[in-house]
């Protein structure tokens, strides 16, 4: 599970894991919604909490991550939920670039039977966690410009400097 920002980056990795535990338990492992309230209150008071588009195996209630709209029975969207919809979908294709971006970049990360967690479980996590570092890395160098959500959310990234003077 990742936590991808607007302007290409990754802020936040768990996992990878077993296949054994779903996404939902994941996301409630990683304690990503707690940490999503933190970064709020920290930064823009106790008031105001932003939230995020999350994957629709995440459709229960949390604070920070909301799932697309689903139609009741009988009942059709508002508009303001089909545009939602809409600017969600652009939302997750940016994520998904950001993936295929990242295998493309790092050809290692594709293959499956180096990755597995039973046996090579600390190997693997310092792999993926690389992988995301030097993908944050390249962003930051190329000013956003290879990222997709750069153009669409027109939220650069920080400079190389000041990526690396946070990490």
């Amino acid at each position: 599970l990742t936590i991808c920002l607007p302007n290409g980056m990754t802020s936040a990795v768990y996992g990878p894991t077993s296949r054994r535990q779903d996404d939902w338990t994941l996301f409630c492992l990683a304690q990503f919604d707690e940490v999503l309230i933190e970064l709020c209150q920290e930064f823009h008071g106790d008031n105001t909490l932003y939230c995020t588009y999350g994957d629709g195996i995440l459709a229960v209630y949390w604070t920070c991550v909301w799932t697309r709209h689903e139609p009741t029975p009988g009942i059709p969207l508002t508009l303001a939920q089909e545009e939602e919809n809409d600017n969600m979908k652009v939302v997750w294709e940016s994520v998904e670039w950001l993936y295929t971006r990242a295998e493309k970049w790092w050809p290692l990360m594709n293959k499956k039977k180096a990755h597995m967690v039973k046996q090579h479980s600390d190997v693997v996590f310092g792999q993926f966690r690389v992988m995301f570092f030097l993908t944050n890395c390249k962003v930051a160098a190329k000013k956003g410009s290879t990222m997709p959500g750069t153009r669409i959310f027109a939220c650069l990234p920080p400079t190389l400097e000041e990526y690396l003077s946070m990490a």
